[in-house]
């Protein structure tokens, strides 16, 4: 089955082929909140590879949001899938649901949680719970965002041995997007993640996202994304680099 939806996606879409990413930014995904009512959007992205290895992979974004005055439901999910000669070799399912109240033009509560799962990677799951302040800028052309947040995390790793990690993290975000036309936009965002009682298990996540508009509804996306680790597992690099291109559509 998975073979298949990825199969159909690879068929149908035809822009390009870099390797798939996991959302863990979920600024990349947020929707605009200043539209009253419903709304959505989806993302498609696909890799392929063929000759001495087959590589088939792909992910895909939804995000649903419902304004009613001045509070906002936030409903994010993505899933990514990778194979090799036909193998599964990596797999990840991400969930974030968010509320935010408004408190002023510029000033808003929230609370949020959220759950990531790579099995195939050390059967990884992390699940946090938060809650903060966020400030935007009011401008048309130029937003700005600051946030300000503390969250509790729960990480389970490992297969034979499970080992399971809890500790609660500060979360500072600045983000900043630019409409460099009518059509394209560009944004980047950096959150600093360290734990509350020792700054030196820290993490950084940064993202660079162009989305240009193909017709009203449909958009081309490139994202770039790092992500640095100050007290990695043994088995992984304290640095992380991930890049995509793919489809928007939003409804």
């Amino acid at each position: 089955m998975k073979r298949f939806i990825l199969s159909a996606l690879c068929s149908g879409l035809f822009l390009v082929g870099f390797p798939a990413q996991a959302i863990v930014n979920i600024e990349d995904l947020r929707l605009d909140d200043r539209i009253q009512g419903g709304s959505g959007s989806f993302t498609v992205n696909f890799n392929g590879k063929s000759g001495n290895t087959d590589n088939l992979g792909g992910s895909a974004n939804v995000g649903l949001q419902w304004v009613h005055n001045k509070k906002v439901e936030l409903f994010l999910a993505s899933y990514e899938y990778q194979e090799v000669n036909g193998q599964p070799n990596d797999e990840s399912q991400f969930l974030h649901v968010r509320h935010t109240h408004w408190l002023q033009k510029a000033w808003a509560w929230e609370a949020y949680t959220q759950y990531e799962s790579r099995p195939y990677e050390e059967d990884r799951m992390r699940a946090l719970v938060g809650t903060g302040l966020r400030w935007k800028s009011l401008s048309e052309r130029y937003q700005g965002i600051l946030t300000a947040s503390i969250f509790y995390e729960k990480e389970a790793v490992g297969q034979a041995e499970r080992v399971t990690y809890e500790l609660g993290r500060f979360n500072w975000m600045a983000e900043g997007r630019y409409a460099l036309s009518k059509q394209a936009k560009i944004g980047v965002s950096v959150h600093f993640q360290p734990q509350v009682d020792d700054w030196e298990n820290n993490r950084v996540i940064a993202n660079l996202g162009l989305t240009t508009q193909v017709v009203d509804a449909i958009a081309t996306t490139f994202r770039l994304g790092y992500r640095h680790d100050a007290q990695p597992d043994q088995t992984l690099k304290a640095d992380d680099w991930q890049y995509s291109m793919g489809l928007n559509y939003k409804f």
